[in-house]
């Protein structure tokens, strides 16, 4: 009887890693680009940067300063924590892949089809095989607030983070953080 239960676990364990079109994932195997593993690599590359320019707008109220040091794994965290490489999500998200006529890969696109999940769109743009552009739409919405966050990183420049926060019974709140590398 035990060997029963053990046997329907691990039936069950490889049908979760499934997705829609019948594809088993192998453990630790990514669906979709791994937005952790990129960000922890671009983390690693950034800590030798002397220091970065940093720009802060809240509700229209412009601060700019010159940092020395920046955390840039707590940085950029909100884009690793992006990630929507879960088991549970392998049929959440749609996957749109744009070549060039060289057959390259110039852009990777994934929409969300459950609109409960809080990451709706991941667009990557590739130049040469590299990573050029990232930029993801978050929203969240409750009783109290609707939020909307747009990440933009740009591997070569810096990222952007801009927060749109409509509360209920109060005005509504922009929020832009811009770093430059």
């Amino acid at each position: 009887m035990k060997s029963f239960f053990l046997q329907l676990a691990f039936v069950s364990i490889l049908c979760s890693c499934a997705d829609s079109s019948g594809e088993v994932l192998k453990p630790g195997e990514k669906k979709y680009f791994d937005l952790k593993a990129y960000f922890d690599g671009e983390t690693q590359r950034l800590e030798l940067f002397d220091h970065v320019k940093k720009i802060a707008i809240v509700d229209g109220v412009k601060e700019e300063h010159l940092q020395d040091s920046i955390n840039f794994d707590q940085e950029l965290k909100v884009f690793s924590n992006a990630d929507i490489n879960r088991p549970a999500w392998s049929d959440k998200y749609s996957i749109d892949s744009v070549f060039n006529e060289r057959k390259e890969l110039v852009q990777l696109v994934y929409e969300n089809i459950d609109n409960d999940l809080r990451t709706k769109k991941i667009s990557i743009d590739f130049e040469g095989g590299n990573v050029s552009r990232i930029q993801i739409e978050n929203t969240s919405n409750s009783a109290i607030a609707d939020t909307r966050q747009l990440l933009t990183y740009l591997p070569k420049t810096g990222y952007t983070i801009e927060s749109k926060q409509k509360v209920t019974l109060s005005e509504d709140n922009v929020f832009v953080v811009e770093v430059k590398f």
